[in-house]
């Protein structure tokens, strides 16, 4: 089993999360490519054949066994739905707006777990979680712009909505069972197992013609998507969630190069205005976050705690 070091360096799973995050930008951008010949659906199904090959070398380089974690069964099939729906509404999102666009969205999930938090949890919204929300939210509507939230159809915010939910969640999840010592590469198993599961009749429901030159382009899209997955997993697994939870924010620099390259597209005064209005609302609610960690719980927090 894997034992977590009490004095791990810091910068190891800032590192684990910077190339992990890379990595799966580089994968996202494929997808964005392959989206016009492909349904979402496509590829992500074949995206997780091919994510069984990084997790089985994982395992045989590391000598895991594949036990069966009947204490936190319910956590793992949990996490496997969420990963479906993250994937699944990215990829039918990239179909119709751009990888900056897409990856900003992606970075909303803070603004999203405020709300969610003060409806479904109680929680009290203090003036910096509502001042962060509507900064970022402001944010979001410069980088979208008026013609671009026109293109959003209810469909299309719907898929948004199911990608950033799992983002809030599974960090959560992952450092859980990070902490009593589950393997990534097993945890990523069975959650491939699980999504094939529920991928396989939305497959064989609609699917195209698969062109043989294609074949290694999607294959590449699950392997490196895998890669990145098993290294910010492992990140989690040396650093608390909201430690690393600002160096995800690398991801809207590989979006905008990738972007540039591959696209052409440069982000213009109105985006970059709007990028660093979500990028500072979500630290600033992350600061937040940490500095109450820091006070003393009442009575009843730790009740909710145990």
């Amino acid at each position: 089993m894997i034992k977590i070091r009490a004095k791990t360096p810091f910068l190891r799973p800032v590192f684990l999360v910077l190339f992990g995050v890379g990595i799966t930008e580089i994968s996202n951008a494929i997808v964005k490519q392959m989206s016009s010949l492909y349904l979402w659906n496509e590829i992500l199904f074949y995206n997780r054949i091919a994510g069984f090959i990084p997790v089985f070398i994982w395992l045989y380089l590391r000598r895991r066994s594949i036990p069966n974690y009947t204490n936190h069964w319910k956590l793992i099939v949990i996490h496997s739905p969420l990963g479906f729906f993250a994937a699944g509404g990215y990829y039918f999102a990239l179909k119709y707006i751009d990888l900056q666009t897409a990856s900003l969205v992606s970075l909303s999930a803070p603004l999203f777990i405020v709300l969610l938090s003060a409806l479904f949890l109680k929680e009290r919204l203090s003036v910096q979680k509502i001042a962060a929300v509507l900064i970022g939210f402001s944010g979001a509507w410069l980088v979208l712009g008026p013609q671009g939230s026109g293109n959003l159809t209810p469909l299309l915010f719907l898929a948004l909505g199911c990608h950033v939910f799992p983002l809030a969640v599974g960090p959560l999840i992952m450092r859980y069972l990070g902490l009593r010592n589950i393997d990534p590469g097993v945890l990523h198993l069975y959650g491939l197992v699980i999504q094939l599961m529920m991928l396989t009749p939305l497959f064989f429901f609609q699917h195209s013609a698969l062109q043989v030159e294609h074949i290694p382009v999607l294959m590449s899209v699950g392997i490196l998507e895998m890669i990145g997955v098993l290294m910010v997993t492992l990140a989690y697994w040396y650093a608390p969630a909201s430690e690393l939870a600002p160096w995800h924010y690398s991801r809207i620099a590989w979006a905008i190069i990738l972007s540039v390259l591959i696209w052409g597209i440069v982000p213009d005064l109105n985006g970059m205005i709007g990028t660093a209005l979500i990028v500072g609302s979500g630290l600033w609610l992350i600061c937040g976050q940490s500095q109450s960690k820091n006070k003393p719980r009442t009575p009843k927090e730790q009740d909710l705690c145990r």
